[in-house]
């Protein structure tokens, strides 16, 4: 992880599209900030303009091709540009590119997620957010759940949209 100066600036929003954010998969959409226990999602045609020592980059959030079941992350600075899978990917081969060196950095920190302004932009159309429950190697993320107006349910309704995950033995490399 690099200790260079940056700014981000979020330019487009962008839009959550309910069968990305709230169905199969949802969980790729969504990227946990630990330290506030918030899920933000990742917003289709969402713009951000990151400077990293006095270069300017903007990277684009795109749905891929129906194969894929994550969003992808296009830095629109690069004369063929390609998706990457991963904000993290995006940023350091557009800034190893720019610098010809081998920093790297942590697409969520850059992303700057840590700022209430763009936390609030990013939350304007979420209509669940999302939470997750972990036991030992275990962990369930809950998409969605169902509302009604029954007050003896405490509103609760029928359906869920949740994603299950075991984690068997660790890879040490």
């Amino acid at each position: 992880m690099s200790n260079q100066k940056y700014k981000t600036q979020l330019l487009t929003v962008g839009n959550i599209v309910k069968t990305l954010h709230y169905e199969h998969f949802a969980s790729k959409w969504w990227a946990l900030i630990k330290n506030k226990n918030l899920w933000i999602p990742w917003h289709i045609n969402c713009r951000i303009r990151i400077e990293i020592n006095e270069k300017q980059f903007v990277l684009h959030i795109v749905a891929q091709d129906d194969a894929s079941i994550g969003p992808g992350f296009i830095s629109e600075i690069e004369p063929n540009p390609q998706i990457y899978f991963n904000i993290s990917a995006a940023i350091n081969v557009t800034y190893n590119k720019l610098f010809k060196t081998k920093a790297r950095f942590s697409g969520l920190s850059i992303f700057d997620l840590e700022k209430d302004e763009i936390i609030k932009q990013l939350l304007s159309e979420v209509l669940f957010q999302p939470f997750q429950i972990k036991q030992d190697n275990i962990t369930l993320f809950i998409a969605y759940i169902g509302v009604s107006d029954n007050e003896a349910l405490y509103f609760a309704g029928p359906g869920y949209i949740s994603s299950f995950n075991h984690k068997v033995r660790e890879i040490n490399v």
